[in-house]
């Protein structure tokens, strides 16, 4: 049964309109993501990804667009302790600055820098809170992040060189 308005059928496989990256209709018209993304070209780094992230949801749609380019995610971590036991398992980092256990993120990305080499940007909706820069961290993406600029941060990781994406804040 269709509701009143809806042109188009809508089941479980279909993307949401508002998750679309780059799409096309189907046969069933449902829309579905197409992989014409630019994947990331990591050369001989391997593509692992953390997600240190606390809200479930926002951790789990970053997955979803690592895993949809090709990368290995090798763990969310919602805490500080979760996070540094996954960090030599990771080649790069998405931390957000404020967690489960507190205002933990900096102190995460710094190590996660220091300690194992992860490449570190911060996704967080609090940038001020990271003042001039974390040692060791590449930079800054303010939340809500929208899907084109985690791919372009994504793609910067990546990469062991090539412009940073506009949404980047670096430090110095």
């Amino acid at each position: 049964m269709r509701r009143a308005g809806r042109s188009k059928p809508r089941n479980a496989a279909c993307v949401p309109q508002s998750r679309k990256i780059h799409t096309a209709t189907d046969n069933k018209g449902c829309s579905r993501i197409l992989r014409q993304h630019k994947r990331p070209d990591c050369g001989n780094m391997s593509k692992r990804f953390l997600i240190v992230e606390d809200e479930i949801f926002v951790a789990l749609d970053m997955e979803h667009i690592l895993t949809s380019l090709g990368c290995e995610v090798v763990g969310i971590a919602a805490d500080q302790e979760t996070a540094l036991s996954l960090g030599p398992t990771a080649d790069a980092a998405l931390v957000d600055v404020n967690l489960r256990d507190g205002h933990t993120g900096p102190e995460i990305g710094r190590r996660l820098a220091n300690e194992f080499g992860v490449r570190v940007v911060f996704v967080t909706a609090n940038p001020a809170q990271l003042g001039d820069g974390i040692k060791g961290a590449l930079g800054v993406v303010s939340k809500p992040i929208s899907d084109n600029s985690l791919i372009a941060t994504v793609n910067y990781l990546a990469a062991a060189d090539g412009p940073p994406p506009t949404e980047l804040r670096l430090f110095a």
